[in-house]
């Protein structure tokens, strides 16, 4: 094995295993929210996730890929690189931000759910500033101190929710919690980035900006309409059922969600090679990305297997038994689990090869 090869095992890994812990506290987390909030309640909380989601990803809009392929192949410029992203995320987070309080405000909401999704809009505004520092880190490939952040978010989250569990706040509580995690993230990582690496002013040139944004646009609009496909079942059910149907399914479909991220952070090490090897030969990139798949494919297939076979007794353990009906929502969801996978790598491929039209 390489010495290259064994240094990305080494991280994914790393990624894999702080991850795990990362998302098995955020789970348990979810668990607490369904428990606090009720079948209906967690409906609500389910369509806002969905909404402001969709939304978050205009205040990135693939611009934070494209600064870690940047910063992987010049570390010495990683400060001007740095300092046009973050002047870009600024202007797209205002648009975003935007565009979630007028939805809030077209949807027949009830004031409570309402005033909760703009606290989730001042949250998911709050996480791209943070996720902008942290793909400093990842660029240069310092895997453990990005994945740190990422754990640290989760036990905040969650230490916030267990407050709020002893209140009457409801919704508007629990995103409560989320923003001040958020901004616990964002501390953390710029404070590591700062210390490290040194720091970057926002930049003012707004030719090199237009130009990272026209790069990064074709990303950003195929992770909008990744999203949507996720997100489209919710809101078929918000629209033509209840909340009590949207928390039920939300349930089952939270498995899925659990693993989509986790597939991310442990492919995550690979895409710094992956930019590299696209400029010294092909072959050598489509050899490292066949290794990965196999690989993926290989993991994929028990968990769907599990999933299906115990979807039942899985929902019953977790949620407990006023969410029973999700255990046919989940064994219905199951196989989607040998593509999840899978399809975590794509957007690493296209972005290293300079083709993110064709991603799109």
């Amino acid at each position: 094995m390489s010495t290259t090869s064994k240094h990305v095992v080494n991280n994914s890994i790393f990624r894999a295993a702080g991850y795990a812990s990362g998302a098995a506290v955020f789970f348990v987390t979810v668990v607490m929210i369904a428990r606090y909030l009720g079948a209906e309640g967690f409906g609500h909380y389910s369509l806002i996730i969905a909404l402001v989601g969709i939304f978050q990803l205009v205040a990135d809009m693939g611009v934070r890929n494209i600064l870690v392929r940047n910063i992987a192949l010049e570390h010495e410029n990683f400060q001007t690189h740095l300092g046009i992203a973050q002047t870009l995320l600024w202007m797209l987070s205002l648009v975003s931000l935007g565009c979630i309080v007028l939805l809030a405000n077209l949807l027949g909401l009830t004031p409570e759910v309402r005033q909760a999704m703009y606290i989730a809009g001042l949250a998911a505004i709050v996480t791209f500033y943070s996720l902008g520092y942290s793909a400093v880190l990842r660029a240069f490939e310092e895997m453990g101190w990005d994945i740190l952040g990422f754990v640290l978010h989760k036990v905040i989250f969650m230490m916030g929710i267990w407050l709020i569990m002893q209140t009457s706040f409801g919704v508007k509580g629990v995103f409560t919690a989320l923003l001040l995690a958020n901004v616990t993230q964002w501390c953390y990582f710029w404070v590591l980035v700062r210390l490290r690496h040194g720091r970057a002013k926002p930049s003012l040139d707004l030719a090199s900006g237009w130009a990272l944004l026209s790069e990064a646009l074709p990303l950003g609009i195929a992770e909008i309409l990744g999203r949507l496909t996720q997100h489209v079942d919710k809101l078929l059910l918000a629209a033509l059922g209840t909340p009590t149907a949207l928390g039920l399914f939300s349930a089952a479909f939270k498995f899925l969600e659990a693993m989509n991220p986790f597939t991310v952070n442990m492919t995550l090490p690979l895409f710094p090679v992956f930019s590299r090897l696209a400029r010294i030969s092909s072959l050598q990139l489509f050899r490292a990305y066949e290794q990965s798949l196999k690989f993926l494919y290989a993991m994929g297939m028990p968990l769907a297997v599990i999933l299906f076979v115990f979807s039942d007794y899985i929902v019953l353990l977790f949620f407990g038994e006023a969410y029973r009906q999700s255990g046919v929502a989940l064994r219905l969801l199951a196989p989607a689990v040998v593509l999840l996978l899978p399809t975590s790598l794509y957007g690493y491929i296209f972005t290293a090869l300079g083709c993110q039209r064709l991603y799109m």
